[in-house]
């Protein structure tokens, strides 16, 4: 098949200059991604090294080696010891120096109707004020600060507020029920606790105070550190106290916050210089290892909180397959140096580039509020890692497809954004909107598109290219996780693109595929499971929680395989062109699209949103109907078809079998509908399977734990081996005639 693009110049890019780097300074004769991706996962320590070189991390103390050790993935290495770091200056630094008076963030809210901007030297102090009004109300280094916000400028100045001060920093965003708020909170013990009330959906303000405060009814039993919650831009909380205030020392705003603890009951704050003794000054003037001291408003300062690069500071959650959700801890220094790796050397981003990034969620019908901008997501925290390349970030808060997904690409054109990462399912919303080729041909200034969440159909990537986009943009299918906060297969600037696949490994990634035996696949391009064989940068520090021994780390990546990581995705590699293609998850996590129920989106035969959640969340909320014995929840892949007929739209939808408790109930559209409503009432519009029904028997292990791969496999239409270890094998032929549709009409 031939490449559908080429980087027009690629000796101009950050990749070519790394790769004659290596060439210069090792004696190597690299030619291509290939050679430069075996290079560095042959030689981890020296990659690692010229990683940490070009990244040009700030540090008070630099590191005494790249790792303790590189010769296993288990005991997982401690990676730069020595390294002693402030995350926030390191994410302000080089866009600090290189240009500080120009836009570092604009915010806007749907529709673009309302904008808020920040330089460099703004971004700086608002983050000051921030961790101020932090550190004055009591949270200090390894302190969790947790908030429930939507892609909003205040969610970046948290998160930079909180690593000025050595804070962990936890987000989730506003569409989150409260039974997943407090399990993901409840973990972390955070000491306070920032929330949006409403937020602005499709033209719709959309009122969160009653499920925020049922959250808070828990959090107040189960998080004793609690000391304040936060409420973000809802005056009207004022009278309501929070249900007369469950909680002690609540501040109301940010700015009540910060006005009550720095200067009382005065309405305006203090010039900079009079709170000299408050703030944190982050700033840095050159790429020097040391940190220096610096001189703002006649004030010398240094960040007050530095952490070795391998301490945690951001916790991200799993999606609760087998239970509560695991609570993944990353340090400082790897999401800083995973991000420059995947942004900088990945997609060629860096100081001229303007990024813009929205993370999808799953509202079906609106019933729902749901905020498109997921700040709970891997991806968004690529923001924050765009900033620490002197990129300008371009924030939206709303729902993309209002009023008409073509208003996204007037955004890019209107902002010059030059780096746009989005999913497919919206791409595939785009090439159904009439309005969306025009704009997009206008696109001078995108150079690269990042497509994450969900496969890439290769007539998706055709139409890209097919006179719509320009010749000159990359487009990159990716793939990757919440687990190592990053890629692991996906595109670059010295490969091609090649149909729908992802084009090569992420530098510094041993991927292999193995089968059942554990054996190597990539020659004879099989599908079988990702794995990692070597160790990497962003392996999480830990979970939170964990025993001693790290046995639920242990767990959940090396167990399949011991000492390689097992990363939950069936892959296959492509012998001819190098390139990956994903085909699904190997373990239980639903990952399902949707369609918005937006009136604009009545013309869309698409779907175009999609979220990954576990199935414990919906058996949790099935128990509770007493005529229900048990049920087992699957994902099933479909083709979505179009109302012209065309079936190249490929989706994944959950589907829900139930086991009646006496014989004779049925399972009728009254209990469908009570079941339906009360995940929408407990979880979200976005957990309700799409189809539910009734089964004899739920298949299960020899100790009684249902068997969901082997109803995903059934009802895929795959043939199951392995009956021996069921304990009920008889009830599977049920299952076969629910085996994949051809062709499913779009859900409008």
């Amino acid at each position: 098949m031939a490449p559908l693009w080429t980087h027009p110049s690629p000796h101009l890019t950050r990749l070519d200059a790394f790769r004659r780097h290596i060439n210069k300074q090792y004696n190597e004769h690299i030619r291509d991604y290939t050679s430069l991706h075996r290079w560095s996962v042959e030689n981890l320590d020296l990659f690692y090294r010229e990683l940490w070189n070009f990244s040009g991390l700030v540090t008070s103390k630099p590191p005494l080696a790249v790792a303790n050790s590189l010769a296993a993935m288990w005991p997982r290495p401690q990676w730069f010891p020595g390294a002693e770091m402030n995350f926030t200056e390191n994410v302000l630094a080089t866009g600090l120096a290189a240009h500080p008076d120009m836009t570092a963030v604009s915010a806007c809210r749907e529709g673009g109707t309302e904008w808020r901007h920040l330089s460099w030297l703004q971004l700086r102090d608002q983050v000051a004020l921030y961790a101020s009004a932090l550190q004055n109300a009591g949270v200090g280094k390894g302190d969790r600060v947790a908030t429930v916000v939507t892609n909003s400028l205040e969610a970046i100045l948290i998160a930079l507020a909180s690593g000025a001060i050595g804070a962990i920093f936890s987000s989730t965003s506003p569409d989150t029920g409260p039974k997943g708020i407090v399990e993901r909170f409840a973990q972390i013990q955070p000491k306070i606790l920032f929330v949006e009330s409403q937020v602005l959906y499709a033209s719709k303000r959309r009122n969160l105070r009653e499920r925020l405060s049922a959250a808070v009814d828990e959090l107040k039993t189960k998080v004793t550190g609690l000391d304040k919650i936060i409420v973000i831009n809802d005056p009207a909380w004022k009278k309501s106290g929070l249900r007369g205030g469950l909680l002690r020392n609540i501040d109301l705003t940010l700015d009540a916050s910060v006005e009550s603890r720095l200067r009382g009951s005065s309405k305006r704050l203090l010039d900079l210089s009079s709170l000299s003794k408050y703030l944190l000054i982050i700033q840095s003037t050159s790429y020097s290892r040391k940190l220096p001291q610096f001189n703002y408003l006649g004030i010398e300062a240094t960040p007050k909180e530095t952490n070795p690069a391998d301490t945690v500071w951001l916790t991200m959650n799993s999606s609760g397959t087998t239970g509560t959700p695991k609570c993944i801890c990353h340090s400082g220094g790897a999401v800083l140096l995973k991000n420059k790796l995947d942004l900088a050397l990945g997609i060629d981003m860096g100081i001229d580039s303007t990024y813009y990034q929205y993370t999808t969620k799953n509202d079906r019908k609106l019933t729902l509020h749901t905020s498109d901008h997921q700040t709970g997501w891997m991806m968004w925290n690529m923001l924050i890692g765009a900033l620490s390349l002197g990129s300008r970030i371009v924030l939206y808060d709303g729902s993309p497809l209002h009023p008409t997904p073509s208003f996204q690409l007037s955004l890019l054109e209107s902002q010059g954004v030059t780096h746009w990462g989005t999913s497919p399912k919206f791409l595939a919303g785009l090439r159904s909107d009439p309005e969306s080729s025009g704009i997009a041909r206008r696109l001078e200034s995108l150079q690269n598109v990042l497509v994450s969440g969900s496969p890439l159909s290769t007539s998706l990537a055709a139409w890209f290219y097919a006179d719509n986009f320009q010749r000159h943009v990359g487009l990159h299918n990716a793939s990757g996780g919440t687990d190592l906060v990053g890629g692991i297969v996906g595109g670059n600037s010295l490969s091609s693109v090649v149909g729908s696949e992802m084009a090569a490994a992420t530098l510094g990634i041993k991927v292999e595929i193995w089968n059942g035996d554990g054996k190597n696949t990539v020659p004879s391009g099989e599908i079988g499971e990702l794995v990692i064989t070597k160790p990497f940068v962003s392996m999480p520090v830990k979970f939170w929680g964990d025993d001693a021994t790290g046995n639920r780390y242990f767990d959940t990546y090396f167990s399949l395989y011991p000492g390689v990581w097992s990363h939950g995705d069936l892959i296959s590699r492509n012998v001819a062109t190098g390139g990956y293609s994903i085909h699904g998850r190997s373990d239980g996590v639903l990952n399902p699209g949707g369609i918005d129920g937006c009136p604009i989106l009545r013309a869309l035969p698409v779907v175009l949103v999609r979220v990954r959640f576990g199935t414990a969340e919906l058996y949790d909320v099935v128990s509770r109907f007493p005529e229900i014995e048990d049920s087992v929840v699957v994902s099933q892949r479909v083709r979505r078809c179009q109302q012209n007929g065309e079936s190249d739209i490929e989706d994944e939808r959950v589907v829900m079998f139930i086991k009646m408790k006496s014989p004779g109930d049925a399972l009728d559209d009254s209990l469908r509908s009570r079941i339906a409503e009360e995940i929408r009432r407990t979880l979200s519009a976005r957990h309700v399977p799409e189809e539910m029904w009734q089964v004899k028997d739920i298949p299960c292990t020899m100790n009684g734990k249902k068997i969901e791969k082997v109803v995903k496999a059934l009802v895929a239409g795959e043939k199951v081996t392995m009956r021996g270890s069921i304990a009920n094998p008889e009830c599977l032929e049920e299952y076969v005639k629910f085996s994949t549709p051809g062709k499913l009409m779009a859900r409008l």
